[in-house]
């Protein structure tokens, strides 16, 4: 019984139900959408690592792998090591999980941009060679770090008319 009850509560999220004004008629017509994940991308990475880098390389290593705008972010002193280690382990997550036609074409560390929006929730933001993804897929990003690490996990999911 359980396993039916979570079945259907699966199914209904897996099914969006899509109202679509057909033209010239005033009838609606119910469409399904099935969304799908495409791919999914993981990586954790020690904060010593991204601190022994940043020591050893300085500025070199900082401006290699964040945008003009991550650095910024990540200038406080207080934030430094936890925020790059953070936006390291989102690009190369990103990087896991970009669909094999992308990850032919070479994406560089500047292709993406992790930004928190007015209540803190990380996003994406990509240089206008990567834009059409967002046309093709929702990119979901979560991000976390402790003292020792920093995970972020990406999934794209895209979608279908179910048949």
């Amino acid at each position: 019984m359980l396993q039916k009850k979570l079945l259907r509560v699966i199914l209904f999220k897996l099914l969006h139900i899509v109202v679509v004004l057909q033209e010239n008629k005033n009838t609606f017509k119910t469409e399904f959408l099935l969304i799908m994940i495409h791919s999914i991308g993981v990586d954790i990475i020690e904060i010593t690592r991204i601190k022994r880098a940043a020591q050893r390389w300085g500025d070199h290593f900082l401006k290699k792998i964040l945008t003009p705008s991550e650095y910024d972010y990540c200038v406080n002193p207080s934030l430094l090591i936890h925020s790059v280690a953070a936006r390291f382990a989102a690009k190369e997550a990103f990087y896991k999980s970009l669909p094999e036609s992308f990850q032919k074409k070479g994406v560089g560390w500047q292709d993406v941009q992790v930004y928190n929006d007015e209540i803190g929730k990380p996003h994406f933001s990509f240089s206008d060679s990567l834009n059409i993804l967002e046309k093709n897929y929702r990119i979901h990003l979560s991000v976390s770090h402790s003292s020792f690490s920093a995970v972020a996990v990406v999934i794209f999911e895209t979608w279908g008319a179910a048949t």
